[in-house]
């Protein structure tokens, strides 16, 4: 199968705030900054548009998310100037495809997130796509981040499935459970809805974006409870959304969102989605999401966090894993 340059799937779009109040306005939250869950939305319907500039080859292919690998936010993402977005396919497997996003203002880089994509037939079966060449050394390094991270996720996941504690960190737990904090299953928030027609994508399944949406607003709301309403929390990193199972129309839809590791001024949210009722089974883990927000104050300052408190196996593992996570991005 032939190969494409990465320049050949480069898209650049623009959400202007300057000069359309109404745009403005439908992006604004309260304090004047972003509605950070329409704006993931906004990116996943922007990945998919990239990925399938790479993929089109006349055979009509379909294109869905299969996860966020990473998203960084370096400066607050506010609606008080347009703001710019430009993607590239980094990576392509057999069937996937790496696409990568920069969001940035005029004046600065504001953010950047990684998408793995897949490509499916007319039975939405996986289907072979083309390489991506990269010709320049910064499309190389783009390159060989991409495979970086898969090669992580790989990693992480044969972890997940064979957890064991590394030196010193059952000593971290014991630490922690003598400290005062919240227990980790009191921090817990969960909503159900049904899933309607008018936020279904364009194969007749839940769109990925609306998933994506109603996972980071519980997941900020079940962080605003842990920090008891008194300070606010900020997004600054998405470290992985996978979607494991496609959401039908029609399903009831239970989203639970926990408070699994604290830092000194960060807190971690893993919000997990569940089929609960559905024309097809039940009972279906779909999605785990996991979203990192800092506490700070009206002034933006950084505030200090409660301790939150692993007790069953199940939690204790949740926050050793997160706080590996949170080691490395420290590293």
């Amino acid at each position: 199968m032939n190969s494409k340059s990465m320049t050949a799937s480069v898209l650049e779009d623009k959400l202007s705030f300057e000069n359309n109040p109404e745009l403005k306005r439908k992006y604004e939250n309260i304090r004047g900054d972003i509605r950070f869950g329409l704006l993931l939305e906004y990116l996943d319907l922007f990945a998919g548009e990239t990925a399938i500039r790479h993929a089109d080859d006349g055979r009509f292919l379909k294109v869905v998310t299969a996860s966020i690998d990473h998203m960084d936010i370096c400066k607050p993402v506010g609606v008080q100037k347009d703001l710019y977005f430009k993607s590239i396919v980094s990576y392509v497997g057999k069937s996937s495809i790496n696409v990568d996003i920069t969001i940035s203002t005029s004046s600065e880089k504001t953010g950047e997130v990684y998408f793995t994509m897949v490509a499916l037939d007319s039975k939405f079966k996986p289907v072979e796509v083309k390489k991506v060449i990269p010709n320049t050394a910064e499309e190389q390094l783009r390159y060989s981040n991409a495979e970086k991270r898969r090669e992580e996720f790989k990693l992480k996941r044969t972890e997940h499935a064979k957890f064991n504690f590394l030196p010193g960190e059952w000593d971290l737990i014991k630490k922690i459970r003598s400290e005062q904090g919240k227990l980790m299953s009191n921090t817990r928030v969960q909503h159900m809805a049904p899933m309607y027609p008018q936020d279904q994508n364009i194969y007749g399944k839940m769109f990925g974006g609306y998933l994506m949406k109603e996972a980071f607003q519980l997941a900020w709301t079940a962080a605003y409870n842990f920090l008891d309403f008194k300070v606010r929390p900020v997004i600054v990193s998405i470290d992985r959304i996978d979607f494991l199972k496609a959401v039908e129309i029609g399903d009831i839809v239970d989203f639970n969102a926990v408070i699994c590791h604290t830092g000194t001024t960060s807190l971690s949210v893993k919000t997990s989605i569940s089929k609960i009722h559905s024309n097809i089974n039940n009972g279906k883990l779909t999605n785990d999401c996991y979203f990192t927000f800092v506490a700070t104050d009206d002034k933006g300052q950084s505030q200090q966090v409660p301790r939150v408190i692993p007790v069953t196996p199940e939690e204790c593992q949740e926050f050793i894993q997160t706080n590996r996570l949170y080691l490395s991005r420290k590293a």
